[in-house]
């Protein structure tokens, strides 16, 4: 941890993966003193909120979204299932997978993955070979396990946009997004800010996409990963750094001429 100490001070904000990984980082940087002020390390959510809390007190009116996680996103997606029967009819039923008490958890799950992934709704359509998913109109492909699920995420896509919610696994997506869509305002909330990214054995693809944008935005960040001893583990730092020799025993491990990120095995 004596990384994470020695990365800690004016400016610096610590990104972790749960609350727990908080509450060990914490401990860390308090040295052993309960008394120590130390960091208070955000999550995903928290740097969702207190980015677009930034981009208001900066000036800029960015789109709020509530946050919703399961077992809150199950409702809805109970909802929506209902629905999806409905509209099919008894002509061209669901899979007989989606009756089952523990489909919708796995359903969710999985949009839930497509979500980390930014995998959008239209993109998953293209790839099962149609071209548009129009709303209220039958879904040609719903007797299929592929197309059940494609159905499912154009109609929780719409009704979490529709009713001003979001997916927790998409909140780095949407931090990312609004930083992208207020240049200036980002500019002035992110002044003064180092962010050090502790924890993260691997990004997703929305978390990496956040972090490339900090560093667009000339944020330093800052990688602590957790060190797997697996030679030849891909991990987060070759997710953001393209590494020539990742043989050698030292702990630093910068990247090569050109990449921005630094990046640490934390023990």
């Amino acid at each position: 941890m004596g990384k994470a100490v020695a990365a800690d001070g004016p400016g610096a904000v610590f990104v972790v993966p749960t609350r727990e990984d908080g509450r060990i980082l914490r401990e860390a940087l308090s040295r052993g003193d309960p008394a120590a002020p130390g960091a208070r390390p955000w999550t995903m959510s928290e740097v969702y909120r207190k980015t677009l809390a930034g981009l208001e007190e900066a000036g800029a009116r960015p789109e709020w979204r509530r946050q919703v996680d399961p077992p809150d996103h199950w409702a809805i997606l109970s909802f929506l299932l209902d629905g999806v029967f409905t509209e099919a009819g008894t002509a061209d039923p669901p899979p007989p997978g989606a009756l089952m008490p523990g489909f919708v958890p796995l359903l969710g799950a999985q949009l839930r993955e497509l979500l980390r992934e930014e995998t959008t709704p239209e993109a998953l359509g293209l790839s099962l070979g149609c071209g548009t998913c129009p709303e209220g109109e039958p879904c040609r492909r719903i007797s299929t396990p592929e197309g059940l699920l494609c159905r499912l995420f154009h109609a929780y896509e719409r009704y979490l946009s529709g009713n001003g919610l979001a997916d927790s696994a998409a909140l780095p997506t949407l931090a990312r997004e609004a930083l992208e869509a207020h240049p200036a305002e980002a500019a002035a909330f992110l002044a003064g800010k180092r962010f050090v990214f502790a924890g993260f054995l691997s990004f997703t693809h929305g978390q990496a996409a956040l972090v490339r944008e900090l560093d667009r935005l000339d944020a330093p960040v800052t990688v602590l990963k957790p060190a797997t001893g697996v030679k030849g583990f891909a991990d987060a730092v070759d997710q953001l750094v393209l590494l020539a020799d990742r043989t050698g025993p030292a702990l630093e491990m910068p990247g090569s001429p050109g990449e921005p990120f630094a990046a640490f095995d934390l023990v």
